[in-house]
This record gives structure tokens, sequence and C-alpha cells, in this order.
């Protein structure tokens, strides 16, 4: 099983970005990480990279996450886009759903939590249920 080679990481907050790229190097090997900070450049990225997985947040400067995931999924049925969010809502988790997202995760927990919550998404949506159980 081969997880992303490439990723683009979408999120307005620096400190977001570069937790989630270190983690992308480290525990998933990715090759590639892009990061974009709002909606615009998350699409030019996307467009011009061809990420394996977004990992994209659903509040954003330009445009919400959603409407994003829905541009994105128009460009790309099958690339794996998983939302982050600080909204635990059962609604903004279903409309994500709804709109096509892989997986979502709250980004709102600790580091640790984040992280590992990531990794099992990451797994299930790249069909590797073994790593999905894994420690960091």
């Amino acid at each position: 099983m081969s997880f992303p080679a490439k990723i683009l990481i979408v999120d307005d907050e620096p400190h977001v970005r570069a937790f989630l790229a270190k983690l992308a190097q480290a525990h998933l090997g990715a090759a590639a990480v892009f990061e974009s900070s709002d909606a615009v450049s998350a699409l030019e990225s996307f467009q011009r990279e061809r990420p394996d997985l977004v990992l994209l947040d659903t509040d954003l400067i330009g445009a919400s996450g959603l409407e994003v995931l829905s541009q994105i999924r128009a460009l790309d049925d099958d690339v794996v886009v998983i939302m982050l969010s600080s909204v635990s809502a059962m609604g903004a988790i279903q409309a994500a759903v709804d709109r096509g997202a892989n997986g979502y995760v709250l980004k709102n927990t600790g580091s640790e939590k984040v992280a590992q919550s990531l990794l099992e998404a990451v797994a299930q949506s790249f069909g590797d249920e073994d790593a999905a159980a894994g420690e960091l």
C-alpha cells in the first residue's frame, strides 16, 4: 500500500500548514507537499500539481472550504480530500460528506489527536486498514 506522493495542504493559518506538512512528510512519506492559504491559490495549486491528497480547511479566505471542495470535485472526482475543521456539528460534517469529502478531522483537539485522526482518515481512504490502526 502506498500513501499519497503529492499532498496539497490548504489552511489560512501558517502554523497549521507547517504542522500538517511536517506530519505528511514524517508519517505519510509524502514526496512533495504544497501549501495554500486561500481558495484562489488552492485551486491554482490543485490544477498545477494534481495532488493525490488534499487536506482542506473548511474556513478559508475568499470562499468556504466546502465551495473549494465542490470545485476540486468538478476537476477530479477521484482525488482524496480530507476536510479539517474546528466545527464538530453533525450538519457541518454531513455537508462535507455530501460534497464529496473522504474524511473529516477536527483540528481543535490536541496535536497528537489531530495527527492520529488524520493518519487514520488517510489510511482508510487509501485502503490500508492496518496502517489506520497503527501508532504515530
